[in-house]
């Protein structure tokens, strides 16, 4: 039998058209794009942050260095040289604290009746004086339990209150104490 007495036959194949993803691919290439984006916000946002964390931390490193310089550079009253430490201390430690939080919860429970006029810290004792200006009295009891109810704050007691008789619309002056956790 010779090659050419075999008949070949032909094969021919047909592949069907389709369109690659439809509305569904690009649904979810947007929504892949959009999630990418996303991302890369986030990051960003993050490394600012740091950024701005790590500047504050070599300053403060830069101000222990030079407390600790001036108070090593300078020969005198060992008591003397103890209170400078201290006073030091006290003004990391100042830096230390939540504040950022402390500020937001103050603003969180403060309503349209409220005017805060003053914060004052007692860092040893961890207890915030808060004076301010109300409406009425009823406002500043409700303003009271809406921090003594916060997570930052415990234990709200109102120390002291004014009536301003020679306002026409009788403002309340006030002194909060609060413990900070």
């Amino acid at each position: 039998m010779s090659l050419r007495a075999r008949s070949v036959k032909k094969v021919s194949f047909e592949f069907e058209r389709r369109r690659a993803g439809g509305w569904a691919g690009i649904a979810l290439a947007a929504a892949g794009a959009i999630a990418a984006a996303a991302v890369l916000y986030e990051y960003f946002d993050t490394v600012q942050r740091v950024s701005a964390w790590e500047t504050k931390l070599a300053e403060v490193k830069r101000m222990s260095q030079r407390t600790r310089g001036a108070l090593s550079a300078k020969p005198g009253d060992p008591a003397e040289l103890r209170q400078e430490i201290r006073l030091a201390n006290n003004v990391l430690h100042e830096i230390a604290l939540p504040w950022d939080s402390l500020f937001a919860e103050l603003e969180r429970c403060r309503d349209k009746s409220i005017a805060l006029l003053s914060i004052q810290p007692d860092l040893q004792n961890r207890l915030v004086r808060i004076g301010g200006e109300a409406r009425n009295l009823r406002a500043v009891v409700d303003y009271a339990q809406r921090l003594d109810a916060s997570a930052v704050l415990h234990d709200v007691y109102v120390v002291g209150h004014e009536v301003k008789k020679q306002d026409p619309q009788r403002p309340v002056t006030f002194a909060l104490v609060a413990g900070w956790r």
